[in-house]
């Protein structure tokens, strides 16, 4: 089965994959193709886009993202061959390290392909009238005296070198900051707007800015602090969930300090 770079040109046909239930993928796909240490691929077939997907490659690890089959074409092994051919990229990369968050529907392919679940990702849907929290005295917006301390504490979190991508959240970002120390950050404008906090206090707190936008998060069911924080105080665990899988070596990650996730492309 041939691939071939996916461009910008092709973003009017990318529209029309679009899955019922996701956020508009035309953004992260614009994404994909204007940063080099993304791999974004396509197939077509009887001159129609038949189906896509993304390779998105850290320093020693990698993601599956936005793998999407033209529902015309369903059931003839595309899906798994662009499984097969972004695992091939990443290699290729040096690579050990894939990821991807799996939904039900691309579940069986994965597994097939030799993924392994190592996480639920659980979703929370804010209920009508939410606290009105008051800001912690330790919120400080970004500053960059702190981007060292922040890039470390994201790498003790998520086992990856994201630098790369997390450099695109940081002018909007909300650090929680005591005696000059980052214990936690909010990027509000990268992806689902994720937090990061080696202390419950931080996470929570930072949970509570998030909350004035009404909208779900997303955890790791490994932080079962964040789970009952968010029960008691308006959200509402939704009966859908991703499954966080790896293939390959598998790296030393913190999921209890992950108070919301990046996205479904990132985790």
């Amino acid at each position: 089965m041939d691939f071939s770079k996916l461009i910008s040109d092709d973003l009017m046909n990318v529209s029309r994959l679009q899955p019922d239930g996701w956020s508009d993928i035309l953004p992260d796909i614009r994404f994909y193709i204007n940063n080099d240490w993304c791999f974004p691929i396509k197939h077509s077939l009887d001159d129609q886009l038949a189906g896509i997907g993304a390779s998105l490659c850290f320093p020693t690890t990698a993601w599956l993202a936005h793998i999407i089959v033209n529902d015309t074409f369903r059931n003839k092994g595309i899906g798994m061959a662009i499984v097969k051919e972004l695992i091939h990229i990443i290699h290729d990369q040096g690579i050990d390290t894939s990821l991807l968050i799996a939904t039900d529907l691309g579940y069986p392919v994965y597994k097939k392909a030799g993924f392994e679940t190592i996480s639920i990702y659980e979703n929370y849907i804010a209920e009508p009238g939410l606290p009105d929290f008051r800001r912690h005295p330790s919120i400080i917006n970004y500053h960059k005296s702190y981007k060292d301390q922040l890039l470390k504490m994201d790498l003790e979190v998520s086992g990856e070198h994201r630098e790369s991508l997390i450099q695109h959240g940081l002018e909007d970002a909300l650090l929680f900051v005591e005696d000059e120390e980052l214990q936690g950050y909010f990027l509000k404008k990268l992806g689902d707007g994720p937090i990061i906090a080696k202390t419950e206090l931080a996470g929570t707190e930072l949970m509570k800015v998030k909350f004035k936008d009404g909208q779900k998060v997303v955890i790791p069911h490994q932080n079962t602090a964040a789970v009952k924080f968010l029960l008691e105080n308006g959200y509402k665990k939704s009966d859908h969930y991703g499954r966080r899988m790896v293939l390959g070596k598998k790296i030393d990650w913190k999921p209890e300090c992950m108070f919301a996730r990046i996205g479904g492309n990132f985790g």
